[in-house]
């Protein structure tokens, strides 16, 4: 386990997870929704200190101290739970190229793809 000299892991995990919920896709992103939040999040969270961790972190905790197969076996199976879950048949597919990832002298760059299960509210 990682030893964190601030920061429990459950904590920086909440986190992640809530400001992951907000829109939230880098971890800069995610240090400033945290630190723009961290009075708030300090009460709701019973924190003894309205301070946030650096993005660095937040890295180091997902790096290392974060089993990835466990948590997406845990995650898999909450959302397998859900009332309703696999049950639904329509899809809304979303795909982009994103711009400035085309090589000079190539015709194709990283392309994003999102499907969105209306009934669940879930993006994929």
């Amino acid at each position: 386990m990682l030893a964190l000299s601030r920061w429990s892991q459950v904590t920086v995990l909440v986190f992640i997870i809530l400001a992951k919920l907000a829109g939230e896709d880098h971890l800069h992103g995610i240090a400033q929704w945290v630190r723009l939040r961290q009075v708030e999040l300090a009460v709701a969270l019973a924190l003894v200190k309205p301070q946030a961790p650096h993005a660095t972190t937040y890295s180091r905790v997902l790096n290392h101290a974060v089993d990835i197969v466990a948590f997406e076996r845990v995650v898999s199976g909450f959302f397998a739970a859900q009332p309703g879950a696999g049950e639904s048949v329509e899809l809304s597919l979303d795909g982009k190229t994103l711009r400035g990832t085309i090589p000079a002298g190539e015709s194709q760059g990283l392309h994003l793809l999102a499907a969105y299960l209306p009934q669940e509210g879930w993006v994929l």
